[in-house]
Formats: C-alpha cells, sequence, structure tokens
C-alpha cells in the first residue's frame, strides 16, 4: 500500500528583502532564493492498495491572507504533513526549489519542520521523492512538469502557468492563486501515478488512476475555474478505459 501527498508552493519577491540586500552588495541577484516568500501552499493526500484501489484523502490549500504571514501559513501546511507522518512527500522539482525556500521560511518563523521536511544527511528513506530528480537521473537533461504533462495527454489549459507570480491585491486575486496551486498539486499526483505504473506497482494503471484524481478533485472543488476542463479529460479517460475492456472482452 502507497500513502503520498503531493504538494505545491508559489513564491512572490519581497522588494524590501532585496533593497536590503542591494545596500551592501550593488550585484544582488533579484531572482535569489532568499528574497522570495511563500504566498500559497497546497497539500493534496491519497493512498491506494494492493488491488490498486485509490482512498482520496483530502486536499487542503493555504494563502498568506487566510492567516496574516508567511509562518502562520507554513505552520498549518507542516501541521497537515505531521498528521500524515506514513505518507511520503512527492513533488516536482521540489528538493532543489520547495525544500530550501520551506526551510528559509521556516527558519524565518520558528517553525517546526515535519518529518518528511528534515535533512537526515547521508540517509535516504523516500519519506520525499522529488520526481523531477527521479526522471532527470544520471542524465543532465531536466524535463518540465508541464512538457511531461502534455506527453502524458494532460490538456494544455491544465498546465499552463506563469513564471512568476505576483502578490496578489484583490481576495479575486487571491483565490485564483488557490485554484493556481491546487491544480499544480493535482498535476504532480498524476504524473506520479503514471511513474508508479512504469515501476510496477501492483495494481495500478495510468488512466483509472487519473480519472479518480480527477472525480475527486471536481468533487471537493466543484467552482474551480478549471472544472469544466477537467470534466472533459475525465470523459475523455473513461472512454479510452471503456474501448479497451471492450477489446479485452
Amino acid at each position: 500500500m502507497g500513502k503520498y501527498v503531493a504538494f505545491d508552493a508559489e513564491y512572490a519577491w519581497r522588494n524590501d528583502w532585496y533593497r536590503a540586500h542591494r545596500t551592501f552588495d550593488k550585484k544582488s541577484d533579484r531572482r535569489a532564493m532568499a528574497v522570495k516568500e511563500v504566498v500559497a501552499l497546497t497539500a493534496y493526500s491519497f493512498s491506494f492498495d494492493e488491488l490498486g484501489t485509490f482512498s482520496i484523502e483530502d486536499h487542503a490549500s493555504w494563502v498568506q491572507t487566510d492567516w496574516g504571514g508567511e509562518g502562520a501559513m507554513l505552520e498549518q501546511f507542516c501541521h497537515f504533513l505531521r498528521m500524515r507522518d506514513r505518507h511520503a512527500l512527492v513533488g516536482y522539482g521540489s528538493l532543489g526549489t520547495d525544500v530550501p525556500l520551506l526551510n528559509l521560511a521556516a527558519m524565518t518563523a520558528g517553525v517546526r519542520l515535519p518529518y518528511q521536511l528534515l535533512d537526515f544527511a547521508g540517509r535516504w528513506d523516500k519519506r520525499h521523492t522529488d520526481l523531477g530528480l527521479l526522471l532527470k537521473g544520471r542524465g543532465k537533461s531536466w524535463i518540465h512538469l508541464s512538457q511531461l504533462a502534455i506527453r502524458l495527454g494532460i490538456p494544455v489549459e491544465l498546465v499552463s502557468s506563469k513564471a512568476d507570480v505576483p502578490v496578489p491585491s484583490t481576495a479575486a486575486e487571491w483565490q485564483q492563486l488557490r485554484e493556481h496551486v491546487e491544480a499544480d498539486a493535482l498535476l504532480v499526483a498524476l504524473v506520479w501515478s503514471a511513474w508508479l505504473c512504469t515501476q510496477g506497482t501492483p495494481g495500478i494503471r495510468y488512466a483509472t488512476a487519473a480519472i479518480a484524481h480527477i472525480a475527486a478533485f471536481r468533487r471537493r472543488r466543484p467552482e474551480h475555474r478549471l472544472g469544466a476542463v477537467l470534466a472533459r479529460f475525465q470523459s475523455q479517460l473513461e472512454r479510452e478505459v471503456a474501448d479497451q475492456l471492450a477489446i479485452a472482452a
């Protein structure tokens, strides 16, 4: 049985931190990690048994306006993971970007990190899996999540994203950011299911797993702006599965 939490985060530049750094380092790179802050987080927990039956547990998200700042928001995310300490954390490009930035945010706010984000030197027990790093393997080329998603047949509307995310200024913009980060976690879950299939995980088939993920997302987020796109994609996958069963019969 596998237990996982797919996650994603969004960040924005803190101009006051950047300006402060520039006072003594005129060559400071505005894109340095240390001048970013976490503005949104999402966590999507699910599990499956040896027969491939999925259990979609929860999909939570947090934005700064909900909690008054980066630290309080991060604490909610960490609490979610602490309550699921037997779940492995799954991200995409997470070890190079998300983990360092979450560590910086935790240090700033004095937040205790959950087991899945702790650094045990010289030890790797798959408590946190970076699928992007797995796909890179021993090679030099990185595969972007959106490119992989397109290759898997996921609609382009679900994979388009912004390169930089400014801090929203209205309630509608914060809601848009929340929906953006939630959809990214769904993408991570979809591509992770495809990876599990390639590894011979008992009972896992990509199409049926994807249908379970999308159906659960739509039930939990019926007003999501990508709901119609998700509905069409789910119907497409269901037709493909039905056709395969008909051929097998």
